[in-house]
């Protein structure tokens, strides 16, 4: 559903930062999150305990994380994943009364959102089916242009400031949401509910080919799937036959499923 025309909405901007490696969602574990209501610019916050029975925490796998350790969770009090959610789920509810929900955070499609939805399901958690996702590094790459649309990259462009203690939820939340609100464009793109995932989370699909796709009525990438599926590959020539997706394009997109679905490189 494209973010436009979603009505009442209540927005708000987050941030995760978790262990493991986002190319296996099952090892990834929250140890903090922040939110910020973009009505009131409210915020909330909390340390997430991600592995009690963890003494070592092992080293960033990603260079200029934040350095976890025991000692830090344990000084600041960090409690398990289904309570901290339970208590910023009733935050974030009574900011929102009759509304749908929309959290906003950079590259959520291919990590927040799916680390987010793993912890869902692995703690039994609640919660409520109008509550949407919101990329907004697609945003940004829709709408202006840069060379570099990390977080770091759109702090120094757009506020002319360094990222600094970057990789905290809560700094995290209050940088992407002064980057959006500086720019003063209003919120553009699609939105997805839980378990369901934008198209352009497979390498080769743009916005051009995203729109194409939701021509045939194809909007989600799980829907791709199902469509090849039942129909195979040819789907995707028949979606783009006389557009200006190219046929290179389109073998990278059927090799980026490949891998997606098999989990091993395609000889396609």
């Amino acid at each position: 559903m494209n973010i436009e025309v979603l009505p009442h909405k209540k927005i708000f901007v987050y941030d995760l930062e978790f262990i493991g490696d986002v190319n296996d969602i099952l090892s990834c574990k929250i140890w903090d999150i922040a939110f910020l209501c973009v009505e009131t610019g409210e915020r909330i916050s909390s340390i997430v305990e991600p592995d009690i029975t963890m003494n070592h925490i092992p080293p960033p796998i990603v260079d200029g994380l934040f350095p976890l350790t025991r000692e830090f969770l344990n000084e600041h009090c960090a409690l398990p994943f289904y309570t901290v959610w339970n208590r910023i789920l009733k935050w974030i509810l009574n900011r929102s009364k009759n509304s749908n929900i929309i959290f906003v955070s950079h590259n959520n499609f291919s990590s927040d959102k799916l680390v987010f939805e793993n912890h869902m399901k692995k703690y039994n958690c609640f919660i409520p089916h109008y509550i949407y996702f919101f990329d907004s590094l697609l945003f940004f790459r829709d709408n202006i242009k840069t060379h570099d649309y990390s977080l770091k990259g759109l702090v120094k462009l757009i506020l002319n400031k360094d990222h600094t203690n970057a990789h905290r939820a809560d700094i995290d939340t209050i940088r992407l949401y002064k980057c959006i609100k500086h720019i003063n464009i209003p919120l553009k793109g699609y939105v997805f509910p839980l378990y369901s995932n934008s198209l352009r989370t497979i390498k080769g699909i743009g916005s051009s080919a995203e729109n194409i796709l939701i021509q045939h009525n194809i909007v989600s990438k799980e829907q791709l799937f199902e469509n090849i599926y039942n129909m195979g590959y040819d789907i995707l020539y028949t979606c783009f036959l006389n557009t200006n997706i190219s046929v290179k394009n389109i073998e990278i997109i059927k090799h980026s499923i490949f891998n997606q679905i098999y989990g091993v490189k395609s000889i396609l």
